[in-house]
């Protein structure tokens, strides 16, 4: 379909203002997102993969890892690793990325929690550290 070049103008526009808006809404929603904590990845693991009647050593033994790893999962004091993102792809056919994604954002939101204890101790370092 050919256009009039009035139309194509107002159209290429249109076309950069959807662009635009849709850019502003991501950073929108990405702010959102930040702004509340994100959630530790083994609340989707426990919610996910670990209903009542199954226990933590039955899908240990699932994944083949023992039973503390899956535990200290499952109660948000351990992570989700590369290789544990890999073992619940083979065992449940989820993508290994969207957890590893899950993580990082949880431990970057901790981390900027702490963002002003981290400038301290680094501002700290450099008086010291001076040639």
């Amino acid at each position: 379909m050919e256009f009039t070049p009035r139309v194509q103008t107002e159209y290429e526009r249109l076309e950069r203002q959807m662009l635009a808006d849709g850019m502003r809404r991501k950073a929108e929603l990405l702010a959102i997102q930040y702004e509340n904590n994100p959630p530790h990845p083994g609340v989707y693991f426990r919610e996910s993969f670990l209903p009542p009647q199954f226990g933590v050593s039955n899908l240990a033994d699932d994944l083949g890892v023992c039973r503390k790893t899956v535990s200290q999962i499952i109660n948000e004091r351990g992570g989700i690793t590369a290789e544990m993102a890999v073992r619940l792809n083979l065992a449940f056919g989820t993508d290994p990325e969207l957890w590893l994604m899950r993580q990082m954002k949880h431990d970057l939101w901790k981390a900027e929690q702490r963002r002003d204890e981290i400038d301290f101790v680094m501002r700290r370092r450099r008086a010291f550290w001076k040639p």
